[in-house]
């Protein structure tokens, strides 16, 4: 396991004037900054395997606080929620907020879910919330290590999509983790193929939303085809400064500021070799023209001087 590093933590994306509503990563900077750490290459890797004794020391501090957070009721745990959320919004991702979510996020499971985060799954949520891949064997729970991250990050602000294998699992886990989300005051939705426009905006506005990648990935599409592609964040604030109506659809997404990958190997590497094309009809006057214009150009041919007829049948 990685080196969980607040520094690192702290640049995840969230809506706001910074920005703009809809923040997404920008490959070009994200290929600089990549290229201006290839000396260091070597340092970070060993900085990597180093990392499992910081883990054990966060998660030791987050049992720190387990005899305070599970001593309060319900309301005092929502307060406590409330609390944080302000804290997050002033201080960003710090690592002694970090440590609080956690342990909030641990109490809050046991008294809505029954079920108590491990250590491993702690670890495993700290090591995604710094955007690096945590490998778990079956059965240690993945799911719950997931939303322990999601509910973190979503308290800290940042929209989370949490990305699974198939419909059926995103409406389960959804449904399986609302109690959880709605205790600290955070919102879930799912986006399934079955959903409208209408029904994927709404689910997508929640502080928390599960999909498939192939949902999440055409749904971005379309918010690209309707907005236009060359189009920035700053053309669309004037527009709106301007009181300048669009005849496109608002919408789907509120950017990409962070994804939580269930089954990486699945979703990154077998369905990333699939490519995904966004297709709609659309008349094609000059065809239309075309056929026309063969159909006349067919009449005036003469059967036994431009063409002949063969009997296939004999």
């Amino acid at each position: 396991m990685a080196c969980p590093s607040a520094s690192t933590s702290a640049t995840l994306a969230t809506p706001g004037l910074l920005l703009g509503a809809y923040p997404e990563r920008q490959e070009a900077a994200s290929q600089r900054l990549s290229e201006l750490l290839g000396p260091l290459r070597a340092t970070l890797q060993l900085a990597q395997r180093l990392g499992t004794p910081r883990l054990y020391a966060f998660v030791d501090r987050v049992g720190q606080l387990d005899a305070l957070y599970s001593a309060l009721g319900r309301s005092a745990l929502g307060a406590a929620a409330q609390r944080l959320r302000a804290e997050f919004s002033a201080q960003g991702l710090s690592e002694p907020l970090l440590v609080q979510a956690f342990a909030l996020v641990r109490a809050v499971a046991q008294q809505e879910l029954g079920v108590r985060p491990f250590d491993t799954q702690l670890m495993a949520a700290r090591v995604m919330l710094n955007r690096q891949l945590a490998e778990m064997a079956t059965g240690e729970g993945k799911t719950l290590a997931a939303a322990v991250c999601a509910a973190t990050a979503a308290l800290a602000g940042i929209p989370v999509h949490v990305v699974t294998v198939n419909d059926y699992l995103v409406a389960r886990d959804a449904q399986a983790l609302r109690p959880l989300y709605a205790a600290l005051g955070l919102t879930v939705g799912h986006v399934v193929t079955a959903h409208e426009p209408h029904e994927r905006r709404e689910a997508y506005g929640c502080d928390i939303t599960y999909c498939t990648a192939r949902e999440l990935v055409f749904d971005y599409l379309r918010d690209r085809v309707a907005t236009g592609e060359r189009e920035s964040e700053l053309q669309r604030s004037a527009a709106r400064l301007g009181a300048q109506t669009s005849a496109t659809e608002p919408r789907l997404l509120r950017g990409l500021c962070l994804a939580l990958v269930d089954e990486a190997d699945s979703i990154l590497i077998d369905e990333a070799r699939v490519p995904m094309i966004l297709a709609r009809s659309a008349e094609n006057q000059g065809e239309r023209d075309y056929h026309g214009l063969a159909l006349v150009l067919a009449r005036t041919l003469r059967s036994g001087v431009d063409f002949s007829l063969i009997d296939r049948a004999q």
